[in-house]
Parts: C-alpha cells; structure tokens; sequence
C-alpha cells in the first residue's frame, strides 16, 4: 500500500502526519472525504499513543454560547451530549469529530480536541498534556504493546535462567511498561 509506506517511511523520519479531508473523485461523481474518517483509519493502521484533533475552538462545549461550559472529558458519550444543527458542515462536523474520536479511544489510543490556532496549547496536547477535551473509550487502560523480539545475553555468575537485556533495549523495556 503506497500511502502506508510513504507514512511510515515519513513516521521513521520524526515527521508528524498532518491530515486534512478533501473533495475526492470516485465513478459517481465526487464526494467529500472527512479528514476524521481518516485519522481512525491511521490509528488502526499506526496504532499511535495520541491523537490531537486540532480545531477553532477549545474543545466541546455543552454551550457553544457559554465558554464555560468546556467539557473536560467524554467517557463513550455518557455524557449525554445532545447535537444541535447550527450550520450544514458537508464533512459531518463537530458530531462526526466526536464519533470518530470515541471510535479511536475505544482503541486504547489517547484523543483530545483542542484549539489549534493556539500555539502553546497545540505544542501541551501534543506532549500529552491535558488541554481541551480529552476522550476516554471502553480500553482506555489498555494499550498494545508491540511484541518485539530482544537479544538477551547472559552474564556470568548468574543461575542459567536469569539473563539481563542489552543496556540500550532495558531502557527501551522500562518505557514501554510506563504506557501499561
């Protein structure tokens, strides 16, 4: 698949994916693709630690009309967020943002929206800081760890089955274990 190896060759290169929807031509004419649709594709194919959704505002609100009405956390929409039709969005908008970020925790996979014309807070949500509204989905405690093979080697004056890891992949074993 061309696409996934041009990201994953980006990815090895410390290059952030930035995706955007996109008006696409397909045998029934053309259509809009929703740049949320293809961040859950993405996180299926990468399996990355966060998503940052970046947007105009600073999260969800229950108001739009009240700033103080910020929802800090949406847990599998329990909170009961009702959706009002303020202005046609052709990609689904701010109801389809938030089914696809739902979506994407039920992965194990951090997602926060927050305001992305706002340098600062995009860099703190980036560094996983808590800033706008984070979403948490029913494997929120759960993040897969990529099974990996190491090469051990043994050191003398240990019983035969205690063996210790090269110093370099310990280091690498004790940060994997701080995302379980």
């Amino acid at each position: 698949n061309i696409w996934k190896n041009t990201l994953q060759k980006s990815i090895s290169f410390d290059l952030v994916p930035i995706t955007f929807g996109d008006v696409l031509l397909s045998n029934n004419g053309f259509y809009i693709h929703s740049g949320d649709l293809i961040v859950y594709d993405l996180c299926k194919l990468l399996n990355p630690k966060r998503v940052v959704f970046a947007s105009n505002i600073d999260g969800i609100y229950q108001n739009l009309d009240d700033n103080s009405s910020l929802v800090p956390i949406i847990k599998n929409n329990k909170n009961n967020l009702k959706f009002s039709k303020i202005n046609y969005d052709v990609t689904g908008g701010i109801k389809t943002k938030i089914t696809q970020s739902l979506k994407i925790a039920n992965l194990g996979i951090e997602v926060q929206i927050t305001n992305g014309l706002t340098s600062k807070n995009l860099i703190k949500a980036l560094k996983g800081e808590h800033i706008g509204t984070l979403f948490i989905g029913d494997k929120h405690w759960v993040k897969k760890v990529l099974k990996r093979k190491y090469d051990i080697q043994k050191i003398d004056g240990l019983p035969e089955k205690k063996v210790t890891p090269p110093e370099e992949v310990y280091e690498r074993i004790k940060k994997e274990n701080k995302l379980i």
